[in-house]
C-alpha cells in the first residue's frame, strides 16, 4: 500500500492526492485517469499498476449508482474503455453485461439512454453483434416515442450518430425529425455531412440544421455546424457562419477550432490567419480553451514558434489577471502543459511556483463559503503531477518533499 513516506513516482504521488477530493465522483474519475496514463505507458509493471487503480475505482462507481441510481449509471458502462486499454478486454465485456443489467432496474428512459450508450460502446470496441442486440432492445420505445426532448431526452444525438456510424440512415433521420431545440439542429447537421466527399454535404439537411440554430438563437449548435463544414474543407463557408455569431466566448472557441481543423489539413498560414484575428479581438478566452490550445501548440511549433509563444503570452496574462490568489494558482497550473511543449525551462519554474505556493490556505472557507467545491489544494496538486508524468518534468527529492509536506497538511 502506497503511503506517503513510501511513494516516488509522480502517479503514486498523484494516487494518494487522488484519496483527498471532497466528492467521490471526483475521487473516481481522478483515479480513472491515473489507470489511463498507466496504459499510454504499456510496460508491464504499469499495466498492473494501472488494473490495480481501476480495480479499486470501478466498485466506487457501483457504490455511486447503488445510492443514486440513475444519476451516475452513465459512467459505468465506459470504463470498458479503460480495459480494453490495459489490455483486459475480458474485464470489459464484463462491465457491459453488468451495464445492461443495471439498465434492466431503471425506469424506461434510464434504461433506453444506459443501453443507448452500451450500443454506442460495443461499436466503438468493433462488438457489432452486441450493439445490435442492444439496438433491437430498445426499438420497440423509439419506436413508441413521438418526440425527443432536447434536455431530457439528450441520448437520442447519440443514437443519431450510432445509427449513422452503423449505415441506417433513416432510422437515423427518423430519430432526428422527433428531437426538439438544438439537439434537432446538431441532428441534421450530423445527417448533412455523413458519408459526404470534402466540400460538399446534403443541402436540404443542412439547411434544416442552420434555420433551426439561428432562428432559435443556438449558437454553440451554429458553432458546431461551422465546425462540420471545416472538416468537410468548406473553411470560408464556416469563418462565415461563425461570423455571426453573437457570444465572444462562443465564437472564440469555434474560431480556435477552425484554426485546428486548418492544421490538420495542412493549412498552417491560413490557421495563423485566424488565430491573428482572435488575437484582435477585445476579450480573450485562451485559459478557458486550454484544452484546444494543447492541440494547436505542437502543430504550429514547428513552422510557427512565434505565434505560439504570442498564444502562451496572452494565456499568462489572463492568469495574472485572475481576480483572485486561487483562480490565479489555478490557472498557472494548467498553463505548465501547456508551456511544457515550448520551453522546458520555463516550464520547471512554473511547477516550482505552483509547489512553493501555501496550497492548504485555499481550502479554507473564505475561497468556497457555501462548501460547493473539491478541495482547490489537491485539484492543484492532482494536475500538476498528471502534467509532469505527461511531459516528463523533473522530479527530484526536493520535489518529493514538497510534495510530502503538503499531503501532510491537507
Amino acid at each position: 500500500m502506497v503511503t506517503i513516506k513510501s511513494a516516488e513516482t509522480p502517479l503514486q504521488f498523484a494516487y494518494l492526492a487522488a484519496q483527498q477530493f471532497s466528492f467521490e465522483s471526483t475521487q473516481i474519475h481522478s483515479l480513472r485517469v491515473i489507470a489511463s496514463v498507466y496504459a499510454k505507458s504499456g510496460t508491464p509493471d504499469d499495466l498492473v499498476a494501472g488494473l490495480a487503480v481501476l480495480e479499486e475505482a470501478r466498485p466506487l462507481q457501483l457504490l455511486l449508482i447503488l445510492r443514486h441510481l440513475s444519476e451516475f449509471v452513465d459512467e459505468y458502462p465506459t470504463f470498458a474503455f479503460d480495459y480494453v486499454a490495459l489490455g483486459r478486454p475480458d474485464l470489459a465485456h464484463d462491465v457491459i453485461t453488468e451495464s445492461i443489467r443495471i439498465a434492466d432496474g431503471l425506469s424506461s428512459k434510464s434504461k433506453v439512454a444506459t443501453l443507448a450508450m452500451v450500443a454506442d460502446i460495443s461499436h466503438s470496441m468493433g462488438n457489432t453483434d452486441q450493439c445490435m442486440d442492444v439496438l433491437r432492445t430498445i426499438a420497440p420505445y423509439l419506436q413508441r416515442r413521438k418526440r425527443f426532448r432536447s434536455v431530457d431526452d439528450s441520448f437520442a444525438t447519440t443514437l443519431v450518430m450510432l445509427y449513422l456510424g452503423i449505415g441506417k440512415v433513416e432510422v437515423a433521420l427518423s430519430i432526428a425529425e422527433r428531437t426538439t431545440g438544438f439537439e434537432k439542429a446538431n441532428g441534421f447537421a450530423e445527417l448533412a455531412f455523413h458519408d459526404q466527399p470534402a466540400n460538399q454535404c446534403c443541402e436540404p439537411y443542412l439547411g434544416t440544421a442552420l434555420r433551426i440554430a439561428t432562428t432559435k438563437k443556438y449558437e454553440y449548435s451554429t458553432a458546431f455546424i461551422a465546425g462540420h463544414l471545416a472538416k468537410n474543407g468548406q473553411f470560408d463557408r464556416a469563418l462565415l457562419l461563425i461570423a455571426g455569431i453573437g457570444k465572444n466566448y462562443v465564437r472564440f472557441e469555434a474560431m480556435l477550432d477552425i484554426a485546428i481543423y486548418l492544421c490538420e489539413a495542412g493549412r498552417t498560414t491560413d490557421a495563423v490567419s485566424v488565430l491573428d484575428l482572435l488575437a484582435a479581438e477585445p476579450d480573450s478566452f485562451y485559459h478557458y480553451n486550454s484544452n484546444l490550445i494543447k492541440r494547436l501548440i505542437p502543430m504550429l511549433l514547428h513552422e510557427h514558434r512565434d505565434v505560439v509563444s504570442a498564444i502562451l503570452d496572452r494565456t499568462r496574462t489572463e492568469a495574472e489577471c485572475a481576480t483572485n490568489e486561487l483562480d490565479r494558482l489555478q490557472r498557472l497550473t494548467c498553463m505548465v502543459g501547456l508551456v511544457a511543449m515550448y520551453s522546458r525551462t520555463e516550464t520547471e519554474v512554473l511547477v516550482d511556483l505552483v509547489l512553493d505556493a501555501p496550497l492548504a490556505e485555499f481550502d479554507k472557507s473564505e475561497y468556497d463559503p457555501i462548501g460547493s467545491s473539491n478541495r482547490p489544494s489537491v485539484c492543484i496538486l492532482f494536475e500538476l503531477l498528471i502534467t509532469i508524468v505527461e511531459h516528463g518534468l523533473q522530479f527530484d527529492c526536493t520535489r518529493k518533499q514538497k510534495l510530502r509536506e503538503h499531503l501532510e497538511s491537507l
